[in-house]
């Protein structure tokens, strides 16, 4: 499948007359429409989305929802058409494509195919990444690893010194111990 950039496609489309027929007939031959993207393709995508729009620089949750409904909207257009965003300028890439309406055409072409939704596919991974990462039990198993540096620092040493004093203690007073804390 030859790819087209978002820029080639409007010029292209902005190139032909104002009828409508006209540019349905042309928009129809050059933009084709995936009837299959795997479910892999899509959660891949997915965790993605919710990587670049959820998280800050430190793993923090940090929800761009405007970020993370674009992506979701350039990424159904990805796996679904022949359609080639800029990677480096995605936003101005949508504007072209919203500016001419371009985008609800695209979206009535692909609905179709969009089973299972891509933006339920986003939606689920959106919600897995809140419950693993923001509630209680999440919340604590990711300060105590984010401690667990510091702990062994302190620990560590100990649990050596402790080891090194038992490899010294001879069979029977090993055994009055035992019985002792048995007790």
């Amino acid at each position: 499948m030859d790819k087209i950039t978002v820029k080639d496609l409007v010029d292209g489309y902005n190139s032909l007359s104002d009828n409508g027929d006209e540019r349905d007939y042309w928009l129809e031959d050059t933009v084709v429409i995936n009837k299959y993207v795997s479910w892999s393709s899509m959660v891949t995508l997915a965790k993605a989305i919710i990587e670049a729009s959820c998280f800050d620089e430190y793993h923090n949750i940090h929800v761009d929802s405007p970020k993370k409904d674009l992506l979701t909207l350039v990424g159904i257009f990805t796996l679904y058409t022949n359609i080639e965003f800029d990677q480096t300028n995605v936003i101005n890439d949508y504007d072209l494509l919203a500016e001419k309406r371009l985008t609800s055409w695209l979206l009535d072409r692909i609905r179709p195919y969009n089973k299972p939704s891509f933006e339920e596919i986003v939606k689920m991974t959106y919600e897995d990444a809140i419950t693993n990462e923001y509630e209680s039990h999440a919340f604590i198993t990711k300060k105590l690893m984010d401690m667990w540096p510091h702990i062994s620092e302190v620990v560590m040493p100990l649990i050596n010194k402790a080891s090194d004093a038992l490899d010294k203690v001879d069979e029977n007073t090993f055994k009055e111990i035992v019985q002792t804390i048995n007790r």
